[in-house]
């Protein structure tokens, strides 16, 4: 596949920051009438400094300033088209009449409209509106009281005001936008798109509705918090302890900060995590400032520190029915001096941990747990090769996986990078013609020839031959070419 795109997401229905309870911060809007969706208003704030131009394309959500605003739904009762009633969390507006009165059953939808009776000839038409709350989007600003938002629901209550009456203080905005951030880090877990790291929220995570990922909303159609619901928690803790990675594990969700290994998972084992069993603990104060983790086998790979000197290994123990952090570079300290610049797992044929030095040396961590084999090796590049960036992709024919790198190379004076990869290690069966394990080499496959062209990424002094899978001198590049 190479076509690929970037594309803005456009979240819905959240994430939102804490609920705001000062009751001199009153949102209102001049706009009269009902604020249904799509609508665009202007939106005011009755004190300053509320909004700022790094808010357009933020979310707002609107409680209803008053549950009781409008009357409760009752059985065979006069109303009229047009009037509003509430059952439960939510609220209706009376479209159609077929009788002089309402039906016996009270609205419960919550699309479109229906009707309250089982005879249509007994009832009233109900359009769903709302459940207590709504969300606006921010799409101009004009000063720090006054934006233009275009509703994304209906928005409930009356929102009608002026800088001195009317309006509501309950609201709360969006997690992300330009002014506060965005998360820095993102992973699954049951089925959720989690999100962390945010700047103004570094503590904070959030996960989407279930099975539906760019969909943030605290709360189903109903009205109430259900098990699918959008999760939003914060890791509580004695220190400030920003979200630098998370991981997918079958136990929970693994999570790294600057300071410390966390899991979270439900209260109870054998159930999915909900926004209402969350249950996030410290497992060791062993941080990761820089976010450098990776899954290997039933474990995760994380650079400690800020010198990144340590690789430690996350992984739940069986005896100790917990989590452990255990040093990876214990035994051999020295391998990773000058620290751990960036990591790769690589599962077949053999299962290795690669890794990049600070000075460009390749490293690699043979890791096979079940077989008690956890070995460090380190792989010099030819000439000045020095390793940037690392990763694993399948191999294209299908055996095992292939090691894939940035490397920077001095060329004719000249700092250039190239991907290179490592194959598979050359097996008895394999045509030992091609048991080469030259850095950045090319293969000539063809008649016999007397000199290759070609080879100007190496024009940095002389290079090895192998004809005919046999040694040959070395050979002088000249305008990247040998005879």
């Amino acid at each position: 596949h190479t076509s690929w795109t970037v594309s803005t997401i456009t979240f819905k229905g959240g994430p939102f920051m804490k609920e705001n309870t000062d009751e001199t911060n009153i949102l209102y809007t001049t706009t009269s009438g009902e604020l249904t969706k799509g609508s665009s208003i202007d939106l005011r704030s009755r004190l300053t400094g509320v909004f700022n131009s790094g808010m357009v394309g933020a979310l707002i959500l609107i409680r209803e300033p008053d549950a009781g605003l409008h009357s409760l739904w009752q059985p065979t009762s006069d109303v009229s088209i047009g009037d509003f009633r509430r059952w439960a969390a939510n609220t209706y507006k009376c479209t159609d009449a077929a009788s002089a009165h309402t039906g016996t059953e009270p609205p419960t939808h919550t699309i479109g409209e229906m009707w309250d009776g089982a005879s249509n000839a007994e009832a009233r038409k109900w359009l769903y509106l709302h459940s207590g709350y709504g969300t606006v989007r921010v799409t101009g600003y004009t000063d720090s009281q006054h934006v233009t938002v275009t509703c994304e629901d209906y928005i409930p209550g009356d929102l009608n005001g002026t800088s001195s009456s009317g309006g509501t203080y309950k609201w709360a905005r969006g997690c992300w936008a330009d002014d506060n951030g965005y998360p820095s880090c993102v992973t699954f877990h049951e089925d959720r798109l989690v999100w962390s790291g945010a700047p103004d929220n570094a503590q904070r995570i959030n996960a989407s509705v279930t099975s539906d990922y760019e969909n943030h909303a605290p709360r189903s159609l109903q009205g109430v918090v259900a098990d699918d619901s959008a999760l939003s928690f914060v890791l509580n803790s004695n220190d400030v302890q920003k979200v630098t990675w998370m991981v997918s594990d079958e136990r929970g969700l693994a999570v790294g900060t600057v300071k410390a290994s966390w899991i979270v998972r439900s209260s109870n084992l054998n159930e999915a995590l909900t926004p209402t069993n969350v249950n996030a603990k410290p497992i060791r104060n062993v941080g990761c400032p820089s976010g450098l983790a990776i899954r290997a086998d039933k474990a995760v790979m994380f650079a400690q520190g800020e010198a990144q000197r340590k690789v430690r290994e996350f992984l739940y123990s069986v005896e100790e029915d917990s989590f452990r952090v255990n040093d990876m570079t214990k035994l051999a300290d020295h391998v990773s001096f000058g620290g751990i610049v960036d990591m790769a797992y690589q599962e077949e044929l053999t299962p290795i941990v690669w890794a990049a030095r600070a000075d460009g040396t390749l490293l690699g961590l043979t890791y096979a747990r079940e077989d008690n084999v956890v070995a460090w090796h380190r792989h010099e590049l030819g000439g000045d090769g020095a390793v940037e960036s690392v990763a694993t992709i399948p191999a294209p024919d299908g055996v095992g996986e292939d090691l894939w790198m940035v490397v920077k190379r001095t060329i004719g004076g000249t700092t250039k990078r190239y991907v290179e990869y490592l194959t598979k290690p050359w097996e008895q069966d394999d045509d030992p013609l091609r048991a080469t394990h030259f850095d950045c080499s090319l293969e000539y496959d063809g008649t016999p020839v007397t000199s290759v062209s070609g080879l100007d990424h190496l024009e940095s002094g002389t290079v090895p031959v192998i004809v005919d899978g046999g040694s040959h001198q070395k050979q002088a590049l000249s305008s990247g070419a040998i005879t």
